[in-house]
């Protein structure tokens, strides 16, 4: 699981690092780079409360890879893109809403995962390497996306895919949880009753 949240974020902040790069290359423009983030940040901001839901009710492991797949569909259609030769932004901001969205499914799926296939006795120090795997992570994924991308302008994302490929993988030779799930359907209605309580 650890490897996996390591590989996550190593991929994902590949994937902005030069989505950043690339779009100011494309435009040069501060607005741009505003909108780059509101296409990230908006469907994360709209859908957690109905993911949220959706985690604490199916398999994480399961929800997680479905979002690793999205994801890495997202990051062969930019890897695509960026070695066209086409100069516009409006394919990046479609791709980058979907990466959000999926995203959105991710995070609170996998974020719970450590804590809930721990020992209750180790999950202080289980969060600690969860936490410590993140940081590596936001480390090491800027450094590499920047030598590939001098490399290769599109190694970056194909770099990225494949390893959100490895990482859906990886979660499936994580044990289930035996953690209840919510029995209640899924959806706004519910989410918003939960979150309340």
């Amino acid at each position: 699981l650890l490897g996996a949240k390591l590989l996550i974020t190593i991929a994902t902040l590949s994937m902005t690092t030069i989505l950043g790069k690339q779009v100011w290359d494309i435009s040069h423009s501060e607005l741009d780079l505003g909108f780059l983030g509101l296409a990230e940040f908006l469907p994360t901001a709209l859908l957690s409360p109905i993911t949220g839901s959706i985690a604490d009710r199916h398999d994480r492991r399961i929800v997680s890879a479905i979002g690793l797949a999205a994801s890495a569909a997202v990051a062969f259609g930019l890897w695509a893109y960026a070695g066209s030769d086409q100069p516009r932004l409006w394919p990046i901001y479609c791709l980058v809403v979907v990466f959000g969205a999926a995203r959105a499914l991710i995070a609170p799926a996998i974020r719970a995962l450590p804590v809930d296939l721990s020992p209750r006795a180790l999950i202080t120090r289980v969060v600690a390497l969860s936490s410590g795997t993140f940081q590596v992570g936001v480390i090491v994924g800027p450094v590499v996306a920047g030598f590939l991308f001098v490399a290769s302008e599109p190694a970056p994302y194909l770099f990225s895919g494949v390893l959100l490929v490895v990482s859906a993988i990886t979660l499936t030779f994580v044990p289930a949880s035996k953690v209840a799930r919510l029995t209640s359907a899924p959806g706004l209605r519910s989410a918003l009753r939960d979150a309340s309580e």
